[in-house]
């Protein structure tokens, strides 16, 4: 649905509308834990580790909205913006994909096409050479292909780093 509104009719806040809302996508939850620390014994006055109990007070809040990182390692903000149409779209269901730490993923023309709710098949390869072409995706077999990292990802990029160098370091001392 297509809403016009014009730009001297837009509303104004005095409050970001958007954070009511928001609240509702959170868990709170109490941490708790133990720690050690040390601690003059009280006997002799010797220092000694000793487990502690933690109770933070206040509440903390979880998000547990999945959610994907875009980075502007390399001027991705630009690069997204210039997405073609039909790459702009398969961007967006490659996001819908990821799960954390995922650096795969399989991409089905049926799937697009749904997605996009693209007339022809050929959308689909135009999409694919274009997300490759701007190195956001690059194939790695059939209807699978790796992400770049310095694009987007969802979770720690740092895991990525050290599984990957872990994975090439054990192929290389075979």
């Amino acid at each position: 649905m297509k809403i016009n509104v014009k730009f001297n009719e837009l509303p104004l806040y005095e409050v970001n509308p958007f954070l009511p809302g928001l609240v509702d996508k959170f868990d709170p939850y109490r941490k708790q834990g133990t720690k050690t620390q040390d601690m003059a014994r009280p006997s002799d006055g010797e220092i000694v580790p000793a487990q502690v109990k933690t109770d933070q007070s206040g509440f903390f809040w979880h998000d547990r909205t999945p959610f994907i990182k875009m980075f502007n390692d390399l001027d991705n903000y630009q690069d997204n913006a210039n997405l073609g149409k039909a790459a702009n779209s398969l961007f967006w269901l490659i996001c819908s994909k990821l799960k954390p730490k995922m650096d795969t993923l399989r991409l089905f023309n049926a799937e697009y096409m749904d997605y996009a709710k693209a007339a022809s098949r050929t959308q689909f390869y135009a999409a694919v050479s274009e997300l490759a072409a701007k190195h956001y995706i690059a194939k790695q077999g059939k209807e699978v292909y790796f992400i770049n990292p310095h694009k987007f990802f969802n979770g720690d990029r740092s895991i990525l780093l050290h599984e990957s160098a872990k994975e090439y370091w054990l192929k290389i001392n075979k």
